[in-house]
């Protein structure tokens, strides 16, 4: 059973790290100015949901939890598309719920509903982005490999930057 856990995480997991590297690829910027901070977050999103992942598969409540976290703070930020769509809105807040709810299970070292929510998160996500592509028709932005944001895990950091550095 728990094998079967494992791999179905997997399995989503790696389904949204598809979509999500197809949704960042080669289509045209939705605007110049928000396309690199827009791209950056879908991957700080990845990113955050690859700690997830790992987090579950091995047991690790300390990365699991830290995932959460910056999931929190991706599904917080406020460089999204359509801010005023009730839909939208109503993705992005179940995302975060989530997220918070993910960063409990970690806490609580509960591994089955730490795994139950995060599918659920993956779930969200997928259904976010069929709405964005399909019912908003936000187009695929062009994949920005220089474009980093650092995820903020408290309140000290400074918000995130999508703008490319000179060492990069």
């Amino acid at each position: 059973m728990r094998t079967r856990l494992i791999l179905l995480i997997l399995l989503c997991a790696g389904f949204v790290g598809a979509s999500l590297i197809a949704w960042a690829s080669d289509r045209q910027e939705p605007t110049p100015s928000h396309a690199p901070e827009l791209s950056a977050l879908m991957r700080a999103k990845l990113a955050s949901s690859q700690k997830i992942t790992e987090g579950l598969v091995v047991k690790d409540f300390d990365l699991i939890r830290k995932g959460a976290e910056e999931l929190r703070q991706v599904a917080a930020e406020t460089r999204w598309y359509s801010p005023n769509d009730p839909i939208f809105v109503q993705h992005r807040s179940e995302l975060s719920r989530l997220s918070e709810k993910l960063v409990r299970s970690a806490e609580e070292k509960n591994l089955d509903a730490a795994a139950y929510t995060y599918v659920r998160s993956l779930t969200t996500c997928i259904g976010c982005h069929e709405y964005c592509r399909d019912v908003l028709h936000v187009p695929a932005m062009r994949r920005n490999p220089k474009a980093v944001v650092p995820i903020p895990v408290s309140d000290d950091e400074p918000s995130a930057s999508a703008q490319p550095t000179a060492a990069q």
